[in-house]
């Protein structure tokens, strides 16, 4: 049954907290003193002659059975903590073999309590030490820089109580872990679907590819999947947040996991929003494709909470052109078409456009687009090039 409770996530999380790991090493430690308490009494209390035992050498034959425990526990903490005060000690050979085995066992336990202690009280979070090496770079960069004492504070605040999601983890050790002996080969592909909540293999960054959109039809192995995760950065967004803007150095490819994203253009000296990415769809991806050093276009956020994870470019890059050439080329095809689609979009979009009202124009035209297909047997996407996600918006 404990094995069962342990597989639920949130109990996992709450076992890596400080306060709950520090409350189970005190509760292990109190129940290893209760039991050898326990021991130390009853060797004594099994003699044929009590006269010769430290239960009559303390008084306590007819003490109340509280006191007899509490000063057995006294006796194993003495020991514990190596004090040794003397006013307790064994007569008997079987006390005098049982307070040594004791000893050795206190030995143990208070070295692995100690460490587990110390370590918990010196170290940090390893998000909390990510968050204070931020700030410390914002500080060392203002000063560079010259930058307003006011404008500095803010972005210290923002960094401290930015909840910008996970930092990633070691892209390297990750590909040894996957490409060793460490793990059963059948569960590498139980875990690419499990994933980031098996959002990033549902995606259309991977599923386009294997679905054949535009391009040859291909398979996804499951390392590729792992590896792209294994250097995926979690972020976080909030309502009018931009992603990134034009002209800006490119530096990754952003897969939604949750909320809605848009390309904006201005208009009226405004951002109107003219072509949405939903769910599990992804942006970004033509200038890395490409190679391009700077954005094209201009994304935001348009949902109040939304997250993606980002995947470097350089490190995608390397990854595919070393390992998975095929995959590479299938989906730099997906970016011409995607982004022949956004351009030509952006170019006849006019109109101070709200959010709402171009996500229901889209979810309108995905719909009816489905419909024509069902009715008519064609797919009028692949006759005009226009707009390859409609579909994961209409799901």
């Amino acid at each position: 049954k404990l094995a069962n409770i342990l597989k639920f996530s949130f109990v996992r999380k709450l076992t890596k907290l400080r306060g709950p790991r520090m409350a189970g090493l005190a509760g292990s430690l109190f129940w290893a003193m209760h039991m050898l308490g326990c021991g130390w009494f009853l060797v004594a209390a099994l003699h044929d002659d009590p006269a010769d035992t430290w239960i009559f050498a303390r008084g306590l034959e007819e003490a109340d059975p509280a006191y007899q425990w509490i000063t057995s526990m006294y006796f194993v903490l003495t020991v514990f903590t190596t004090v040794g005060f003397g006013d307790i000690s064994a007569s008997t050979v079987a006390e005098i073999f049982y307070a040594g085995t004791v000893m050795i066992i206190g030995t143990i336990l208070n070295t692995v309590f100690l460490s587990e202690v110390i370590n918990m009280l010196s170290s940090l979070d390893r998000k909390q030490i990510e968050i204070e090496q931020a700030v410390s770079n914002i500080q060392d960069f203002s000063e560079h820089t010259h930058l307003d004492d006011d404008l500095q504070v803010g972005l210290e605040n923002y960094a401290r109580n930015s909840s910008g999601g996970s930092m990633g983890l070691d892209a390297e050790q990750a590909r040894k872990l996957f490409n060793g002996n460490y793990l059963p080969r059948d569960s590498l592909g139980q875990l690419s679907e499990e994933v980031f909540h098996g959002k990033l293999l549902k995606s259309a960054l991977f599923q386009e590819v294997m679905s054949g959109h535009f391009t040859h039809r291909a398979t996804i192995p499951p390392r590729l999947v792992l590896f792209v995760a294994s250097m995926s950065v979690e972020r976080n967004f909030l309502r009018d947040e931009h992603a990134y803007k034009k002209n800006e150095m490119t530096s990754s490819i952003f897969v939604v996991m949750s909320g809605t994203f848009s390309f904006v253009k201005s208009f009226q000296d405004k951002e109107t929003p003219y072509k949405l990415m939903g769910l599990k769809t992804y942006f970004g991806q033509w200038e890395v494709l490409n190679e391009l050093e700077t954005r094209m276009h201009t994304t935001r956020c348009e949902s109040h909470n939304a997250s993606t994870v980002f995947i470097p470019k350089k490190e995608f890059l390397v990854l595919c052109k070393d390992n998975f050439p095929g995959y590479l080329k299938a989906l730099r095809k997906l970016s011409w078409f995607h982004e022949f689609a956004r351009n030509r979009r952006e170019e006849k979009w006019e109109g101070l456009w709200t959010y709402k009202l171009l996500a229901g124009t889209t979810i309108l035209h995905g719909y009816l687009d489905w419909r024509h297909h069902v009715l008519h047997g064609d797919n009028r996407f692949a006759d005009t090039a226009r707009d390859a996600q409609s579909e994961y918006f209409t799901q």
